[in-house]
């Protein structure tokens, strides 16, 4: 049989089978999870990340800026303050730190920053954030030959012996290295305000920065 003359604008459309259709669809179903992920994930990254809930600003310095409140804590308990850069003894050793610890009601703010920064930068920012609020600076330091270990300053001056067990969900964030360290002290017209700042890079082994705020008050 001879096939019939059309036109040459004119397309034959292919009529599906019964098996045609069900590959189609079979190859839908295995697709759609893929699809599915794939925009769950595109939707993730494009919504801005929140602070936790409850969390509030320590009261005395601007945020970081970009960054978001991923810890936040205010109960009874020790602000220590270092007045002088640790000292390692021998190697091997713990290193000496001077400090005076605040008793009080202690405020907690663990700042996430979603991208990693500059030591230069973080402390910049931070010491002109002290200033404009009127601290006086008791002692500031700033990268690893200033600071050393970033473990030693966890368990030494961050985590205190009443507070260790509430703090072990951050046992595992100084991972890199030591961005900056501030401790400054303001009088109020009654109290002493005490504020300590905290910064560390590779926040949670992640490109990160880290950035804890103390404040108490005496």
């Amino acid at each position: 049989t001879t096939e019939p003359y059309l036109p040459e604008n004119v397309k034959v459309i292919k009529t599906l089978t019964f098996m045609d259709s069900w590959i189609y669809i079979l190859f839908a179903l295995l697709l759609f999870p893929v699809i599915f992920r794939i925009s769950r994930s595109i939707s993730q990254m494009s919504e801005p990340e929140r602070d936790i809930e409850g969390a509030k600003e320590d009261g005395y310095l601007q945020r970081y800026p970009g960054s978001v409140i991923e810890f936040y804590r205010e109960e009874e308990d020790i602000h220590r303050i270092v007045i002088k850069m640790p000292e390692y003894p021998a190697a091997g050793e713990p290193p000496l730190f001077e400090y005076f610890d605040v008793s009080g009601i202690r405020k907690t703010v663990l700042y996430k920053v979603p991208v990693i920064r500059s030591p230069e930068t973080v402390y910049k920012y931070y010491m002109k954030e002290m200033k404009e609020a009127g601290f006086e600076i008791i002692y500031t330091g700033r990268g690893e030959k200033d600071l050393g270990n970033p473990e030693d300053w966890y368990r030494q001056v961050i985590v205190t012996g009443k507070n260790i067990t509430a703090w072990a969900e951050l046992s595992n964030i100084l991972q890199g290295k030591l961005l900056c360290y501030f401790s400054g002290m303001k009088n109020d017209v009654r109290e002493k305000i005490y504020l300590s700042v905290f910064a560390v890079n590779h926040f949670r082994n992640d490109r990160k920065t880290g950035i804890f705020i103390f404040v108490s008050k005496q």
